[in-house]
């Protein structure tokens, strides 16, 4: 999709190794050599879907960190800031990452014929993808909803004249 031609040349040579392996020690035609098989492909895709998504779905990958800093006290914690400290980047990279994520979970989930292994990283990553988001929407829900931790803030900035009770709910806010 966005005009990868180094992804495809990986590919295309991996199927080749996977090739030469598969007809290693047969008694295959020298034509059979420059032959690629689907099997050579599908054995490629499954090893590249397990490694693309060992990262982001891992036990320390994006998601479980999402999901856990979105579990932590919501009093005593700055989700927003402590997301882009612990993932790395600001808030439109990490945006665009879990974009990708997602979207690449979601093709992922769509092919056929992917082996058993494989298609348990599927679901893992489907899981973990959904509890994040589940975690996210009941963190902005505390934050946003009516009389809820920005309408508490937003009253305290009102209502006091103590300075750090000033500051901690201005940087809520923020």
């Amino acid at each position: 999709a966005r005009g990868n031609g180094r992804a495809v040349r990986n590919v295309i040579e991996a199927a080749i190794r996977r090739m030469a392996r598969r007809l290693y020690r047969s008694n295959a035609e020298k034509e059979e050599y420059s032959k690629l098989a689907p099997e050579d492909f599908a054995d490629v895709l499954e090893k590249n879907l397990q490694t693309l998504f060992a990262v982001p779905c891992g036990p320390r990958g994006a998601l479980s960190k999402i999901s856990k800093l979105a579990s932590a006290d919501v009093k005593k914690f700055q989700f927003f800031a402590e997301l882009a400290k612990e993932l790395q980047g600001g808030k439109k990279e990490i945006t665009t990452r879990l974009h990708r994520t997602t979207s690449q979970i979601a093709v992922a989930s769509q092919l056929r014929n992917v082996s058993g292994e494989t298609r348990k990283h599927l679901e893992v990553c489907q899981a973990k993808q959904e509890d994040a988001r589940t975690r996210i929407i009941h963190r902005l829900e505390l934050y946003c909803a009516e009389g809820g931790m920005l309408d508490v803030a937003a009253q305290d900035i009102r209502t006091t004249s103590d300075k750090k009770v000033i500051e901690k709910s201005s940087n809520l806010l923020k």
